[in-house]
């Protein structure tokens, strides 16, 4: 039986109010600050991790193939977890996941998704692989707002794939990379030693279960794991991804502090609207107030990831 929105809304809070910030980890403009809480929801594979261990298999839509949903199947014995902003290349196209979505263990779903490679409609093989590159926070960041938009307007994970296609395209053009298929991927690519040398020392910490983002001394992003094994297999990436963000944004060094952290869980405690159903398992509650916003992926065990970001 699915939770009620009630009980979603006191797990969530429950998640925020019962987490508590560490010690800020500072890299020139960039701040990330551990979040530690109680484990809660069910113990899960991470979307990266099943593809390379061949657990977990993603393949276009039948034959003909769909530019915003993909077949992902789950050989495994535990709940897989894709992330918002995962990137998988192959197929007809590459394409990067639209919300946090949880296929059960041994089962599958159509999962929504985004083109980020515009110029490309054939086979480079059948299957997806993970991509070693990230999607940046900022374009995770204007993605959602356009799917949070989507899902209270009528329901779905739409995240505007014209809109998706206009983001990859600023994003190379400021990167300075032309690309033969439009790919996001080539343009991530180049930035990727400067974005590992930017968050060379930051490592989860044992019991970390999230980690707040703040780039200039502002709130960019936060993600929150029900398992402190999930956050440590995700960990790398979503620094990666933060700190590609910080190079798009150079300009100042100015840190945050673990009382900044402790305001936007304040204030996200207080925000979760209706929820959704989503594809695969489990609930999408939207946060939001007049400063974040955000999403949690809550499945009949408990909450399983929450992710919030600045609203511009």
């Amino acid at each position: 039986m699915e939770p009620t929105m009630d009980s979603q809304d006191g797990a969530i809070r429950k998640l925020l109010e019962t987490c508590r910030p560490g010690a800020a980890l500072s890299r020139g403009n960039l701040t990330v600050v551990p979040l530690f809480g109680p484990p809660c929801g069910p113990e899960v594979t991470l979307l990266r991790d099943a593809l390379r261990d061949g657990s977990a298999e993603i393949t276009e839509v039948g034959e003909q193939g769909s530019v915003n949903l993909l077949l992902v199947r789950n050989r495994g014995d535990r709940p897989l977890l894709l992330l918002d902003g995962d990137l998988v290349v192959g197929g007809k196209q590459n394409r990067v996941v639209n919300a946090t979505f949880l296929v059960g263990a041994r089962s599958e779903a159509r999962i929504p998704v985004s083109c980020v490679e515009h110029g490309r409609w054939r086979h480079e093989g059948k299957r997806f692989e993970a991509s070693a590159a990230s999607l940046n926070l900022g374009l995770k960041s204007a993605k959602f707002a356009r799917l949070m938009e989507s899902l209270k307007r009528d329901g779905r994970y739409d995240a505007d794939q014209g809109a998706v296609w206009d983001d990859v395209a600023s994003y190379s053009a400021r990167r300075g990379v032309a690309s033969r298929t439009d790919a996001l991927a080539d343009a991530v690519e180049v930035s990727l030693p400067g974005a590992e040398q930017l968050a060379q020392g930051i490592r989860p910490a044992e019991g970390q279960t999230g980690l707040a983002v703040f780039i200039n001394g502002r709130f960019a992003g936060l993600d929150l794991f029900g398992r402190p094994a999930v956050l440590a297999a995700a960990h790398d990436a979503l620094v990666r991804a933060s700190a590609l963000e910080a190079m798009d944004q150079a300009g100042g060094t100015r840190a945050a502090r673990r009382v900044s952290a402790r305001a936007v869980l304040g204030r996200l405690a207080r925000s979760a609207k209706a929820g959704h159903p989503a594809p695969g398992e489990g609930t999408s509650v939207l946060l939001e107030d007049r400063r974040l916003a955000g999403c949690a992926l809550v499945s009949p065990d408990g909450p399983v990831h929450l992710a919030a970001f600045a609203v511009r």
